[in-house]
């Protein structure tokens, strides 16, 4: 475990919340998560409304992979800045970490629609293609032995995909929709490959 600086003593317990905020900083310098949380907690318990330490104590639950506060934390966010891209992108990344793939498509489709810098809009364009990939590809094994589903993704696509939790964009659909036409009666399914690893998100 890192010390910390000696000008700073956190033998004491501190007695303000900006002593405690200090602290939570200042274990997040030197990547004391557990630390960190605890302290971004007792902010919290004084000033519920302070966004920094909402982010700060969301960084350290990541870490700590305290995943569900993370959500809590960011969705939080979220609520209180809606139009804040930060906050979405990193919303966005942790439900890619937990596997929810079309809720995360979701969160960078309203990215896609804000006004970014050119890198980080670039970047959001590349990681909606990632999992436009990844979720074609979960579709694709859903289809192997599954001709009910076939018929119900002929049907209606959006309603039924949707339904299975996946967020494809229009492209996507379209293409799942060929697939299916072209190889309906097909058994199993012939899976495209997943990408070996998912561009970051800064």
């Amino acid at each position: 475990m890192k010390e910390l600086p000696l000008q700073f003593d956190d033998s004491q317990s501190p007695k303000s919340m900006q002593e405690w905020s200090a602290l939570a900083h200042l274990y997040a310098q030197n990547s004391r998560w557990p630390e960190c949380e605890k302290a971004c907690l007792e902010v919290l318990e004084r000033q519920s409304d302070n966004l920094e330490i909402t982010e700060l104590m969301s960084t350290a639950c990541l870490q700590n992979e305290h995943l569900d506060a993370a959500e809590h934390l960011l969705q939080t966010l979220l609520r209180r800045v809606p139009l804040d891209p930060w906050y979405r992108m990193r919303y966005a990344t942790l439900l890619q970490t937990q596997g929810k793939l079309g809720a995360a498509q979701r969160e960078l489709l309203r990215l896609q629609q804000m006004k970014l810098p050119e890198a980080f809009a670039i970047e959001i364009e590349n990681s909606i293609e990632y999992l436009d990939q990844m979720q074609f590809q979960q579709v694709m094994v859903l289809l192997e032995h599954n001709l009910e589903l076939r018929n119900a993704l002929a049907r209606n696509p959006r309603e039924e995909l949707q339904a299975l939790g996946f967020q494809l964009t229009e492209p996507t659909i379209e293409m799942l929709q060929n697939v299916l036409w072209e190889h309906f009666n097909q058994a199993p399914f012939h899976a495209p490959e997943i990408p070996e690893q998912a561009p970051r998100i800064h």
